[in-house]
């Protein structure tokens, strides 16, 4: 041994002291970190549900506004629709009671068909002049009806202002969402540090001060009892115990990290080869 003991005993305590005030200094400032997001997450989530609350206000003013609009056209085009509905069925009642009439009746018949077909064509200029369209005879009135609402709704002043309100309460909780994540990430970086924030954000790791402060404490209280341990031996009794307690640390460092190769080169053998290919290939058992 090239120190001798008491000067290696001297230096490792020296050390661990250096260590256990540099932990204690990581504590502290993990532990008022742990209080500033606290704080930032508790603001952050009151902010974020009054803008769940507005926009909750805003899409039931919306689709109130809309419903109330639609139903009060809906109800007046289904009226106009099914007038013409009826109308369009007389027409052809009258044109089959033409094609069975007898012959003494034809030319009340054609009247009749005449009066009807008037009806008809003066209902359906009305809808059309008052709805831009007529009912389809292929297609429900009902349908039409829904159809024509909708379109109206769309272009109605007071539905499109309640939609807008409601399209703007969402941008701005989007936006407050987005700030707060630049708010959170801006926290990170002033107590992690620009490098260590980058590496969380590629790890999808959520900040954590207040295990990192009880990490730290540990390391401190750890050195500590190293310390005590020290102590507690005469010098070249605590030398001895130092050593011994390096080499230990030193062979665990080693196996943990020829397991850590072992599993890397496993890994690397699997995305060359694919699990399929590994289970066929030759000498899989050897």
């Amino acid at each position: 041994m090239n120190d001798g003991p008491v000067r290696l005993v001297q230096t490792e305590r020296a050390r661990l002291t250096q260590l256990i005030e540099r932990a204690e200094q990581h504590a502290a400032l993990f532990e008022d970190a742990a209080a500033r997001f606290a704080a930032q997450k508790q603001a952050h989530h009151v902010e974020a549900e009054e803008h769940a609350e507005r926009v909750t206000h805003a899409k039931a003013l919306a689709e109130h506004t809309r419903h109330a609009f639609t139903a009060e056209v809906e109800t007046r085009v289904r009226t106009d629709g099914q007038e013409l509905v009826e109308a369009r069925a007389q027409l052809q009642a009258a044109r089959d009671a033409a094609r069975a009439a007898k012959f003494g009746r034809r030319r009340t018949a054609a009247r009749d068909i005449n009066t009807a077909e008037e009806s008809v064509a003066k209902i359906e200029q009305r809808v059309t002049q008052t709805w831009g369209t007529s009912p389809s005879l292929l297609r429900p009135v009902a349908e039409w009806a829904t159809k024509i609402a909708t379109e109206h709704a769309d272009a109605h002043s007071e539905v499109q202002a309640a939609e807008q309100a409601l399209s703007d309460t969402e941008a701005a909780r989007q936006q407050a969402a987005q700030r707060q994540a630049v708010e959170r990430d801006r926290l990170t970086v002033e107590v992690y540090g620009a490098e260590q924030a980058r590496q969380m954000r590629g790890t999808f790791r959520t900040p954590n001060p207040k295990a990192d402060a009880e990490r730290a404490r540990k390391r401190a209280a750890d050195a500590r009892r190293v310390i005590a341990e020290l102590d507690a031996r005469p010098v070249a009794e605590a030398a001895e115990w130092l050593a011994q307690r390096r080499e230990q640390q030193r062979a665990e460092r080693e196996a943990l990290q020829a397991r850590q190769e072992a599993l890397a080169r496993r890994s690397a053998g699997l995305t060359r080869t694919g699990p399929d290919q590994r289970r066929e290939g030759p000498g899989r058992n050897l």
